[in-house]
């Protein structure tokens, strides 16, 4: 790959990064309390080190680590060769799933509008890149499966006496990941569906690792 065209996605890559931090901030806003009553501004994100230095808009590590990820998997994907689907759509989907990642991790709810975004686009691309039934049978593998967790985890903690951290029910899975679990079979399709329900269960299990030991 030219040294032009990776420097052309890195920079693509750090404004969707930037982008990223915008909406995982400012999208929740209305449903979360804020410790503070700033004004989000996309600005602010387009040059995180000098706000960081003059201003106490809050930069927190996510913020950072986005900026370094998000234009590292933009390369990749510019050197996957895919006969059916092309670099820039890879990214679009990427960018997707980790806005919604990222509001999902820190807020634990997933907005609607994302997901309902996040069907048109994986449906339309599992079209394309695959058939209608191989994409619809990938939506079955990945929804199927979440929603037996979802179901298993419910009735599980609905049967402990001590449900409640501050006064907060513990959901172990909520629906919207259920969801989730759909639009990557969209995108996936049958039968990478199920190396990717995979991949996403024990991705959840080292996340949830890393938090128990962060706790102590």
């Amino acid at each position: 790959m030219p040294v032009e065209k990776i420097i052309v996605t890195l920079l693509a890559g750090y404004l969707a990064g930037s982008v990223i931090n915008f909406l995982a901030d400012k999208l929740p806003s209305p449903y979360v309390k804020q410790a503070n009553n700033r004004a989000i501004r996309m600005f602010d994100y387009l040059l995180p080190w000098l706000i960081h230095l003059k201003s106490s808009v809050g930069y927190r590590a996510r913020h950072w680590i986005i900026i370094f990820i998000v234009p590292t998997v933009f390369v990749a994907c510019a050197f996957i060769k895919t006969p059916a689907l092309q670099p820039q759509w890879m990214a679009v989907v990427l960018f997707l799933f980790i806005l919604i990642s990222v509001i999902d991790i820190e807020h634990h709810f997933i907005l609607r509008p994302m997901l309902l975004a996040g069907y048109v686009l994986t449906f339309t691309i599992g079209i394309f890149i695959h058939c209608l039934i191989a994409t619809l049978t990938g939506f079955l593998g990945g929804f199927v499966p979440m929603l037996a967790f979802y179901l298993l985890g419910k009735l599980f903690f609905l049967k402990l006496k001590n449900n409640t951290a501050n006064g907060e029910k513990i959901i172990p899975l909520g629906f919207g990941d259920v969801h989730l679990g759909g639009i990557i079979g969209l995108f996936l399709g049958w039968p990478s569906i199920i190396a990717g329900i995979i991949l996403a269960v024990l991705s959840a299990g080292f996340y949830a690792a890393a938090s128990l030991l962060f706790m102590f």
